[in-house]
């Protein structure tokens, strides 16, 4: 043992000799465990530090202690967090003496998702007893299910590895129309994260050419694998009909591990979720209906939030100079106006319960109003709606084809000089000129290009940016595309109607 991991074991030692002058050995344990917990003792020491003199204490073999402590499992799973410290003989007599705690903690570390770590398979072949078998082949089949979903994915990708980012996100965007009829049963937005793991797994493997994009480049692509669903012409589009049901596969597989890997979660940190072996019944289930009880008083409590802080919102609209004025054109006034509305709704809500500001600090230090802020992301989310999704849902009602649908309101974007496409795309000038009519204040009477531009910067992702965050550290977490509406490829600045016409502004923000 490192003298490093020497003194942390003395450290916990010491802590729960004196912890045990005011209290039972349990509530020491408990005591000295919080320290653990709480990243003490502080100073140079890693993780793996704290973890290997934990894990060397002796209070570990006092199985009736170990027992009362309540956090004894969640530093446990710190401890397994790494294969080389704890010792065999401790990982044994916990599993004989103190195995509950043992098994819970090997839930909240994922040990059993790590097929190839010492520590679980020495579990594996040295626990026979009836319960701990039960868990172990409980931890296999949660496991297993993973692995062909895996492959589905991995076959698919190998199918179209020769598409580009750009042209991924077009077969991407015309499968997402499919599903908007859905957006109701899933307000929470998770029908985003299988188009988010897609997306994340390709920028780990772009190259610098995904991110060249010209007029030339941006055109022919757009020409191949997008203008044939969308104005199709006999003998073509063959091509595009693979790709599109290749990465419709992919969706599909994508969505199902995403829900296996939740159930994973679930049986890993839920204290309601149990564990069972039975022919024909799932191997997880809840041991009460208090944990659906308690989302549903959630859902109701959030849905009663969002009523309060829109009335707020609708009484200081209509006590402002705006609740008489004619917002936009005619045609937009009322989706201005409850863009307008909602505006306040967030400014209000993240200025009382998050202690924001009247400004926002961009990385670069530049400033910009939280309420021009929010107005633009609000005037982003009703003019797609507006523009696109609407229209869509009515050309789709009429055919009953999403890709007809899909046809029609790009081809009537043509007719009108815009761009109706299931993506748009524009550089920055012309992105920034349009946000600048949203910036309009006492000071600025014809918009401010300054605050359009930290604006537009504020809501953009720059994907070559984040691919090379994804390549250089692919086990830390990632921002969520949903989180902003403008997605920077190369000098061109993207935007996806089925994404920023369904977002939850102030939920991004946070």
């Amino acid at each position: 043992m490192r003298d490093s991991e020497k003194r942390c074991q003395q450290y916990y030692q010491d802590q729960f000799a004196k912890y045990l002058q005011c209290h039972t050995p349990g509530e020491a344990l408990n005591e000295c465990l919080h320290d653990f917990l709480d990243q003490r003792p502080s100073g140079k020491y890693s993780s793996r530090n704290r973890a290997a003199g934990l894990a060397s204490a002796q209070f570990w073999w006092a199985s009736e202690t170990v027992a009362e402590a309540d956090l004894a499992s969640l530093a446990l799973a710190r401890v397994l967090h790494f294969d080389d410290v704890i010792s065999i003989d401790l990982l044994d007599h916990l599993a004989t003496h103190n195995a509950d705690q043992l098994r819970w903690a090997v839930r909240y570390s994922k040990l059993f998702t790590r097929m190839d770590s010492p520590l679980w398979i020495h579990l594996r072949k040295g626990c026979v007893d009836l319960q701990w078998q039960t868990f172990l082949n409980v931890c296999d089949r949660l496991v297993l299910q993973l692995e062909p979903l895996e492959e589905a994915i991995l076959d698919a990708e190998r199918r179209i590895k020769s598409l580009s980012l750009l042209e991924l996100l077009s077969y991407l965007s015309v499968l997402a129309y499919f599903r908007l009829e859905d957006a109701g049963d899933d307000p929470a937005g998770m029908e985003w994260v299988a188009y988010e793991r897609i997306i994340q797994r390709k920028l780990r493997i772009c190259t610098e050419m995904d991110f060249r994009l010209s007029t030339d480049v941006l055109g022919r692509s757009l020409k191949r694998h997008l203008s044939p669903m969308l104005f199709p012409q006999r003998g073509e589009g063959a091509e595009c009909a693979a790709n599109l049901d290749v990465v419709s596969e992919m969706l599909v597989a994508v969505r199902e591990l995403i829900d296996c890997e939740r159930s994973i979660d679930r049986f890993c940190f839920d204290s309601e979720c149990d564990y069972q072996l039975r022919s024909g019944s799932p191997v997880i289930v809840n041991r009460s209906n208090e944990g659906a009880l308690r989302w549903q008083r959630t859902e109701q409590k959030s849905q009663l939030l969002w009523c309060y802080w829109m009335r707020r919102a609708i009484e200081a609209f209509a006590a402002s100079e705006l609740a008489g004025k004619l917002i936009g054109s005619a045609d937009n006034h009322e989706a201005n106006q409850l863009a307008y509305i909602k505006t306040i709704r967030s400014q209000l809500y993240l200025q009382v319960v998050f202690g924001l500001g009247e400004r926002v600090r961009l990385n670069n230090g530049a400033e910009v109003t939280l309420f021009h802020a929010m107005l633009a992301s609000e005037l982003t989310r009703a003019f797609f709606e507006q523009a696109y999704l609407q229209p869509y849902q009515r050309y789709l009602d009429e055919s009953g084809d999403p890709v007809a649908a899909l046809g029609r309101l790009a081809f009537d974007g043509l007719l009108h000089g815009e761009n109706r496409f299931p993506m748009t795309w524009s550089e920055q000038p012309e992105k920034i000129q349009r946000i600048r009519a949203w910036t309009v204040s006492d000071d600025h009477p014809d918009g401010d290009p300054e605050a359009a531009k930290a604006i537009l910067q504020f809501w953009t992702s720059d994907l070559q940016t984040l691919s090379e965050q994804v390549k250089q550290t692919p086990n830390l977490p990632t921002p969520r595309l949903s989180e902003k509406p403008f997605y920077k490829i190369g000098r061109y600045s993207f935007q996806f109607p089925w994404v920023a016409g369904r977002q939850n502004t102030p939920c991004r923000l946070l």
